[in-house]
């Protein structure tokens, strides 16, 4: 039987809004780190795009090899500082103080949120099938 969600599909995901991470990245002429910032986020979001591929096409040995050095790679652009934050336009002082007065303990929602869902999840949705395909993963 099908599943809807699988873990490869969730890294996938994870991958695609990595690379758009690094179109942004590219984008942003007020860092002068830029493309280093990009490589390090390019190797993260393909490690996650194109893991499962190198294992299948390469075997594990080699596949393994390739991400250890993508990782390492990823560790040095970080630990020598060549990893910037982007300019993006930040809300000034008293935009961020109304926003927290209008909102005020609203604000944790969504934090409190993710480990209420993710449990609920876990408990109730395992064998839920839709047509006959399954939710989520049956491993």
């Amino acid at each position: 039987m099908m599943t809807l969600i699988t873990i490869n599909r969730v890294y996938y995901l994870i991958g695609f809004v990595v690379m758009l991470l690094v179109v942004m990245t590219l984008r942003d002429r007020a860092n002068p780190k830029r493309y280093t910032t990009a490589l390090f986020w390019f190797l993260f979001g393909g490690i996650f795009l194109f893991g499962d591929l190198m294992v299948q096409e390469l075997g594990k040995s080699l596949a393994y090899r390739i991400i250890g050095g993508a990782v390492i790679v990823i560790a040095l652009l970080a630990g020598f500082g060549l990893v910037g934050k982007g300019h993006y336009k930040m809300s000034t002082e008293e935009e961020r103080v109304a926003s927290s007065n209008r909102l005020k303990n609203w604000l944790f929602l969504p934090a409190l949120m993710i480990p209420v869902v993710t449990v609920i999840g876990t408990l109730f949705l395992k064998g839920v099938s839709i047509g006959g395909v399954y939710l989520l993963d049956q491993k």
